[in-house]
């Protein structure tokens, strides 16, 4: 007698019975989707995708935790910048500011790595040496592809004194290297601003906060009150960007009043909206801190340090100064970062923080994905003695060259 195993002609023959029976079930409820939107099929084949694998999978399925992922994976799909935030995220995101450690850099999603925008000033990762470009494989050995950003940042934070290893590619080719860094309380001074030569001032901002073009403000308003500079360079150089009304507040300084700083558009038309150095889009609660600002430094000669670490709000600073030539930006294409994220609250709780609209400069340009064009090309070079030595900064030989009209500036 043949052995009736898993394969034997009559469990063979009861298995295609069985699939048959499947089969014929099947196709009238696949005939009925035909009525359904593209859409809702979609729905319709995750949910039953779902009750299978809970229903079937040889080990118990945390559905939730699936699910989750599931969503995350989604979001990340349709928007490399955007994420799905569940519950804890976002009460942690809601939850007063800890002293958490951390080493200083701003980071998007570029593929399975994670690149960095921009180190921040006076930070671990700026000491250490990291760039803009560079790309972030592991993290203490764990490899970064398949994380949110909220994960990827939970990763890089832990208590001051701590360390951290880092995987890291430069220039998308060869081996990686590691770094180990040093976990602080970073806390980057968003505006400083120092004398080069007589007359002539530097202005450091490293990213815009909501009280960045107060703090600026401020600054100029001293400075001036030991008389007018004779020129201003602006270094928004691996200024990553930050909040929004920061950033149009800062181009507000230097611009005339009321002019178009930078016009968004979204698929809602909530999201479709100009924006103007007027104070309804710099101030948020109180007085019109810039009517204190000295009329000067609406016309004083200005320019504007840029580079590839340049991104999102610093750009649009750049981007109208260029367009309305207050200023002449000096350096190398800039990031190319339009976009404007929108964090979206969920009935269940969760949020989704989603690309809802990109902005394009008073004259139209688009630099998403593209960047700035400065309009004097100057490569930094000597980057290490730089990092020691302000004095050895070309590109900032380079602007005061141009404020003081002398020859030279390299293009």
């Amino acid at each position: 007698m043949r052995p009736r195993g898993p394969f034997s002609s009559a469990s063979l023959v009861g298995w295609l019975v069985r699939v048959g029976v499947l089969l014929a079930v099947s196709f009238p409820a696949s005939a009925a989707n035909h009525a359904l939107s593209a859409s809702e099929q979609v729905v319709r084949l995750r949910d039953e995708v779902l009750a299978r694998v809970k229903e079937s999978y040889v080990d118990p399925v945390d559905v939730d935790k699936l699910t989750q992922g599931d969503l995350k994976a989604l979001v990340r799909e349709v928007d490399p910048e955007g994420e799905y935030l569940d519950q804890s995220t976002v009460r942690e995101l809601s939850a007063p500011p800890a002293d958490v450690g951390g080493i200083g850099l701003e980071f998007t999603a570029r593929g399975e790595f994670l690149m960095i925008t921009a180190p921040l000033d006076d930070s671990p990762a700026a000491r250490t040496g990291l760039k803009t470009g560079d790309l972030i494989v592991k993290i203490d050995d764990m490899p970064v592809n398949g994380l949110t950003r909220m994960e990827w940042a939970k990763r890089l934070r832990g208590e001051p004194g701590t360390l951290v290893k880092l995987s890291v590619l430069r220039g998308g080719v060869g081996n990686s290297f590691d770094v180990v860094l040093q976990r602080e309380i970073v806390s980057t001074q968003a505006v400083k601003l120092r004398e080069l030569e007589s007359g002539y001032i530097h202005i450091r901002i490293s990213r815009f906060a909501g009280d960045t073009p107060a703090a600026l403000t401020t600054q100029l308003r001293e400075r001036y009150t030991q008389g007018d500079p004779k020129g201003l360079v602006l270094d928004l150089r691996n200024n990553p960007g930050g909040v929004l009304h920061g950033a149009v507040g800062v181009a507000a300084v230097f611009l005339q009043p009321n002019v178009l700083v930078a016009s968004l558009a979204g698929r809602v038309q909530e999201n479709n909206f100009n924006l103007y150095a007027a104070p309804q889009f710099y101030v948020r609660g109180g007085a019109d801190f810039m009517k204190r600002l000295p009329a000067g430094v609406k016309t004083v000669p200005l320019v504007v340090l840029v580079n590839e670490g340049t991104a999102a709000g610093s750009e649009i600073v750049a981007g109208a100064l260029q367009d309305y030539k207050r200023a002449v930006i000096v350096g190398t294409r800039t990031f190319g970062r339009a976009s404007i994220q929108t964090i979206l609250p969920m009935g269940n709780g969760a949020a989704l923080k989603l690309t809802t609209a990109r902005w394009v400069t008073p004259n139209k340009r688009s630099v998403h994905s593209i960047g700035l064009t400065p309009d004097v090309v100057s490569w930094q070079v000597q980057e290490e003695a730089t990092q020691k030595n302000p004095s050895q900064d070309n590109q900032l030989e380079d602007a005061l060259s141009l404020l003081k009209g002398e020859p030279g500036a390299r293009n």
